[in-house]
């Protein structure tokens, strides 16, 4: 199953970074969501100088992708850098029997600050997933705590759970690149924002990382893994 973007031959590929899986459409048919970012793309840093994107394969009785798949960029069009797709998750956060999806855009410039990183949260529908009514979440968004720095890579892992028992599932969202100690820059730190009936909210929007559990070794990571 070539990625996206590809010819016959493989040409102009963009391997898939991400995937996660759930009930978009509400069809009782899981759909697979990959993030790509394109191989060709010149690596500056951490991550490439791609856009990238993410693309759907809809579940049905006959197998994934027989009927119909979606290509999706970011919303308000592809920025060279953002790396849209380098980290995917899917959950229903409105508990509207639609899955969601968030998407890591680690590589994301936030108010002239670049590599700060934000994520961005899909709605799932009856006719499969949109970026209408699309909400973006970086560390300079109201309601969430910290602040934007360059190379933070907010973005840099998400997760779809309901953390709470709702009936909403909670987005949280990894930043490996946040510092905390002194001298380091790679400590990485979590934000937990709460799901809702009209979608993530930033009210009561926590974060923490390992020296909130006593760890103090540096350039750890934190949370540079999320989910099972």
């Amino acid at each position: 199953m070539p990625s996206p973007g590809a010819d016959a031959s493989g040409t102009g590929e963009a391997p898939t970074v991400s995937v996660a899986a759930g009930d978009i459409d509400g069809d009782g048919h899981a759909d697979l969501v990959t993030g790509h970012v394109p191989a060709s793309a010149t690596t500056t840093g951490e991550y490439s100088d791609a856009a990238g994107s993410v693309h759907v394969r809809y579940g049905s009785a006959d197998g994934l992708g027989a009927h119909r798949t979606a290509t999706l960029d970011a919303p308000g069009g592809s920025r060279s850098g953002d790396n849209f797709g380098a980290s995917v998750a899917v959950g229903d956060v409105t508990g509207d029997g639609y899955a969601d999806v968030a998407v890591g855009a680690p590589g994301a410039t936030v108010r002239g600050v670049s590599g700060t990183g934000a994520t961005v949260l899909l709605r799932g529908t009856a006719a499969g997933l949109t970026d209408t009514g699309a909400q973006v979440f970086h560390q300079d968004t109201d309601g969430v705590p910290d602040t934007a720095e360059a190379d933070d890579w907010f973005g840099s892992a998400v997760d779809i759970t309901d953390l709470d028992g709702d009936g909403a599932a909670d987005l949280t969202v990894a930043a490996k690149g946040e510092d905390v100690l002194t001298g380091s820059v790679r400590d990485g730190a979590d934000w937990v924002l709460y799901g809702s009936a009209t979608g993530l909210t930033t009210t009561g929007a926590t974060s923490f990382g390992a020296q909130d559990f006593g760890l103090t070794h540096p350039n750890a990571e934190f949370g540079s893994v999320l989910g099972g």
